[in-house]
């Protein structure tokens, strides 16, 4: 028996050692800097997250790094944290875009509810509809009569295939039943541009962004897509008002590779909310007509898949062919 012990002995030895040995890795993160990923090109979700990354990098006690992968609507930059090492140094900073894009696809090349482990939701924001200066549309109503009366001469732009520019303008056409021309860009910010430029007519874009080139005379705001009016723009009409019971939901949430110990997610979670919460870093967002909106890694999660069956029957119901 007694070989039989020191065998057992052994065993239990190694077992509680390799039990240290992650519980001092888990204890050390972050170990180095942490790098969020923003899958869309820069000038748009990058802006919106730098406002936090001061007082985070002070409460991780490492540099906070931001990195913009841009790229088919958000998926290129999703997969490159979903594949990344679970230790917690590489997250991914998305928005609502993210369920949206994966229900355009035959073959997702990840799905947002198994590949990746939410972290918290951070901010909700609003998304506007938009017309370009030299278009003839001054309002909701002209837009739909409008399009209406010339089937296929407007365009409009996204950041690509299955962001939230995207899906929203086909919710749009499909209750409206218009016929507008949809014009891929690679990120939000192109796309913003080529409204700007008329090279597109229509737009779909964040409304705390969009103000600049709003105030400019460039673009002009028709209506904004919540439930109802906003206090930020009170003269602007709901998209309710000319289509009732349409709206969509507009956030942006971290999440880190699927595989990422819990220890890890709840330290990042406790300081990504607690940054949040500081009142400078509120401040920053309600100036750009975000609130801030930290969850539990677990009621993030249920929006996710509450938010990948809505945007499923949009597809459905407006027979937006899959990629």
């Amino acid at each position: 028996m007694k070989p039989i012990f020191h065998i057992a002995t052994a065993v239990l030895c190694l077992a509680l050692g390799g039990m240290a040995l992650t519980g001092d890795a888990r204890a050390q993160f972050p170990s180095r800097p942490v790098t969020i990923v923003v899958p869309f090109a820069p000038g748009g979700g990058d802006i919106l997250v730098r406002e936090m990354v001061k007082p985070l990098s002070d409460r991780l006690g490492q540099p906070v790094i931001v990195e913009t992968r841009g790229g088919a609507g958000g998926t290129v930059g999703s997969v490159y944290v979903a594949n990344a090492e679970p230790d917690g140094h590489r997250i991914l900073w998305h928005s609502s875009a993210a369920p949206m894009n994966q229900t355009l696809l035959k073959s997702p090349p990840i799905d947002m509810l198994k590949d990746l482990a939410p972290i918290t939701l951070a901010i909700e924001g609003l998304f506007a509809l938009y017309s370009t200066a030299p278009t003839p549309v001054t309002s909701l109503r002209e837009l739909i009569d409008y399009a209406r009366a010339n089937p296929g001469k407007l365009n409009y732009g996204s950041s690509g295939n299955g962001g939230s520019m995207h899906m929203i303008m086909e919710l749009v056409k499909s209750q409206a039943g218009l016929n507008i021309v949809h014009v891929p860009y690679n990120g939000g910010t192109p796309a913003l541009a080529a409204a700007i430029t008329n090279e597109v007519q229509v737009l779909s874009y964040d409304a705390g962004l969009a103000s600049p080139q709003v105030q400019a005379g460039k673009i002009r705001m028709l209506a904004v897509l919540s439930p109802n009016r906003s206090e930020k723009f009170p003269n602007v009409p709901p998209l309710s008002e000319a289509m009732p019971g349409v709206s969509a939901r507009y956030w942006w949430a971290f999440l880190a590779p699927k595989a990422t110990p819990r220890p890890i997610i709840d330290r990042l979670h406790r300081d990504i909310s607690a940054t949040l919460k500081q009142p400078d870093v509120e401040a920053a967002y309600a100036k750009r007509g975000f609130s801030i909106q930290a969850s539990t890694p677990d009621e993030l999660g249920r929006t996710l898949a509450n938010d990948v069956d809505q945007w499923t029957q949009v597809v459905r119901k407006a027979n937006i062919p899959l990629q």
